[in-house]
């Protein structure tokens, strides 16, 4: 199965001011998670999303796959993500970008994530939205 057709399901967490993007695929890869910090993002790529409230709203998100140690790209598959989780995932960032940008707060809060390593119930209990790919 793997990446082209495996099941993807998806957490959002927000940890004071860094968005926690986590990730699953059935049987290969046991929740992971990105964090996020829209003011890091390089100025080009820096977009507010506007917040979509029609139940049909999605969003679309691209996985590639690369090899770790030969820099090919193994997989692609575009998801799409449901409405609710867009439009949380959407107020999650648009919440990050208005708001002033603290250095320390930002770092601090990536430790704390980092040290306190919950347990998958707790981590998944505190998620503001989940969904699977293509719900």
């Amino acid at each position: 199965m793997g990446v082209h057709r495996g099941r993807f399901e998806f957490a959002l967490l927000v940890e004071g001011p860094v968005i926690l993007f986590s990730y699953a695929l059935e049987e290969l890869i046991f929740w992971e998670e990105a964090p996020y910090c829209w003011h890091l993002q390089h100025e080009d790529l820096r977009v507010i999303p506007v917040v979509d409230p029609s139940p049909k709203a999605r969003s679309l998100l691209w996985i590639t796959l690369v090899g770790a140690h030969d820099g090919v790209i193994h997989a692609q598959r575009g998801l799409a993500l449901a409405p609710e989780f867009t439009r949380a995932l959407y107020s999650a960032i648009r919440h990050q970008a208005l708001s002033p940008f603290r250095p320390y707060e930002c770092t601090s809060a990536i430790s704390r994530i980092i040290r306190k390593r919950r347990k998958l119930t707790e981590h998944l209990a505190a998620a503001v939205a989940r969904t699977t790919g293509n719900q």
